[in-house]
């Protein structure tokens, strides 16, 4: 039984073998896209709903132990191998959360107490990012039991995007991780790599965009 995750004001119901939707946020290219925006709706208060869909009884069901507003949402691939693949993150207003499974606790992660506006998770690595209100980078851990939310304190400037080319196309920096900031744009070829500056661009990077 497939379940799928919306957030009040926003649906975008993802297809291609994802097992959920991703509310306010960027999708892949592959997947079919259907939106349905409540434009009718008033005070949207961000909240986050799990949508079943049990034959002939498709309900939505408020996913109340998220006490902060919802930002975004993130979806682990479940092919991907890593100790949380098919994990759920979410971004709120006081920090970053996950489920492993619909069914599973809700559990916070460590390291980032603030806004957090958005998630990115590669599709290819597992490797997944939070970018916080004020635009500092975290790259969010998923060691067993101990998952937490690290500072890339090597980038100064403020993070507007970030984009991770996939590691299964052919390239000499497959995997690597571009982040867009306001004094230029940077890579890591891996998490553990250390930080390069891109030369030719000196100035605000808004986003980036990988074919």
């Amino acid at each position: 039984m497939k379940k799928l995750l919306g957030i009040l004001g926003t649906i975008t119901i993802a297809g291609s073998g994802m097992s959920g939707i991703i509310g306010n946020a960027p999708t892949s290219a592959k997947s079919e896209i259907n939106h349905l925006k409540t434009n009718n709706l008033k005070n949207l208060d961000k909240k986050v709903y799990l949508i079943e869909d049990k034959p002939n009884n498709y309900d939505a069901i408020e996913i109340s132990e998220i006490k902060g507003q919802v930002n975004d949402i993130a979806i682990h691939d479940r092919n991907v191998a890593s100790t949380i693949a098919g994990a759920t993150y979410f971004a709120t207003d006081d920090g970053l959360y996950f489920k492993s499974r619909p069914s599973s606790n809700l559990i916070k992660i460590n390291g980032i107490n603030n806004k957090v506006n958005r998630i990115i998770i590669s599709q290819s690595t597992g490797e997944a990012y939070a970018i916080s209100a004020n635009k500092k980078v975290y790259l969010i851990e998923d060691k067993p039991n101990n998952y937490d939310a690290i500072e890339i304190s090597e980038i100064k400037g403020q993070v507007n995007d970030i984009a991770i080319h996939d590691r299964n196309v052919a390239s000499t920096v497959d995997g690597a991780t571009y982040f867009a900031t306001d004094d230029g744009l940077y890579f890591k070829s891996r998490p553990s790599s250390n930080l390069i500056k891109i030369n030719g661009i000196n100035n605000k990077v808004n986003r980036i965009i990988i074919s």
